[in-house]
């Protein structure tokens, strides 16, 4: 397995600069005997001067000679690229994972080093190995969920490890492949394209005797107190953060509930709406119920008085008829 290293702050590369001639040059004062303006006169530093031919001696290369030699075993005996030993990690893609949208690490069989100021994404890159190899998150001392792992904004993370095939064992390069879920909180693993459990990922490392999982990550960046003091507050105010998150969740949720149970109770609501408006027409109608009882009276009185005139002109025309006859 490719061993990463993380550089520390204050590392200088060695290099040496010559001075300019000017800067090379010493002036001393010459008194000449007869009194005469003293003229300067040029002294060259032994370093420049070569003792034997008295010429300048040439420039000296930035690097010591044992920088720039190949490292050992960086190529074979007779010359071409030294391969991969089984196991090794050969390439690592990360899509939306942590602060990376998209990148790529194509590793060498020996040594690598990632090097980068703080905050680059160095340990992001150890953390993405650990868990595309099937290990949990306890053991990064990062985040718990492994949802926090994926990009702010987006719904899913992937990380491809391709690591070198055994002869005796594959014809290619395996390839395992971690996909993270955001809303589930979960992570499927597949080797070469097919779905495997994480069980078997683990094992599947184990037949190339990679070390995972690797040790917490608790190294704390060389940064004054006052970096560290900040550093501190953000995590509680991402704790506070989260706790809010979670309390507006279980308002969102009660409120929904709140909702349905709404649209449930509409149609009673809507019954209780109709029959109180029945209710007060018919208590509007119940006051205007003497106006029709009289009106009907009215009606019935003016009849039988019309009846009562009737029969009064009927008796007094009879009375006319049956006078003669009662007179007699």
């Amino acid at each position: 397995m490719a061993r990463i290293h993380e550089s520390l702050p204050g590392s200088v590369t060695p290099a040496s600069r010559r001075r300019s001639d000017v800067d090379d040059e010493e002036e001393e004062d010459e008194v000449s005997v007869d009194g005469e303006t003293p003229r300067p006169r040029k002294c060259a530093r032994p370093s420049d001067v070569d003792e034997e031919s008295g010429s300048e001696s040439p420039e000296r290369p930035l690097l010591p000679e044992n920088y720039r030699r190949s490292p050992r075993g960086a190529s074979t005996s007779d010359g071409g690229p030294r391969p991969h030993q089984p196991g090794s990690i050969v390439r690592v893609a990360l899509t939306d994972f942590v602060t990376y949208t998209r990148a790529d690490f194509n590793l060498g069989p020996n040594l690598n080093m990632i090097i980068g100021p703080n905050g680059t994404g160095k340990s992001t890159l150890v953390c993405a190995i650990c868990l595309g190899l099937g290990w949990d998150t306890r053991h990064l001392g990062r985040a718990k969920d492994i949802a926090e792992f994926v990009k702010h904004g987006s719904k899913h993370a992937t990380i491809e490890i391709e690591l070198a095939a055994d002869p005796a064992r594959q014809r290619k390069n395996p390839v395992i492949t971690t996909r993270i879920s955001k809303e589930s909180n979960k992570a499927e693993h597949l080797l070469d394209g097919k779905k495997s459990s994480k069980k078997q990922i683990i094992d599947f490392a184990r037949t190339f005797s990679i070390q995972v999982p690797m040790p917490v990550l608790t190294a704390r960046p060389a940064a004054p107190q006052e970096m560290t003091d900040m550093h501190e507050e953000l995590k509680e105010l991402r704790k506070e953060q989260k706790e809010k998150q979670r309390s507006q969740e279980t308002l969102m949720a009660d409120l929904k509930n709140l909702e349905n149970r709404q649209r449930l109770q509409q149609g009673d609501y809507q019954a209780l709406q109709d029959r109180k408006e029945l209710t007060e027409r018919v208590a509007a109608l119940e006051k205007f119920r003497p106006f029709p009882q009289y009106k009907v009276a009215k009606d019935a009185h003016t009849e039988a008085k019309t009846r009562k005139k009737d029969a009064e002109r009927k008796h007094r025309e009879l009375e006319k008829k049956m006078a003669p006859n009662l007179n007699a």
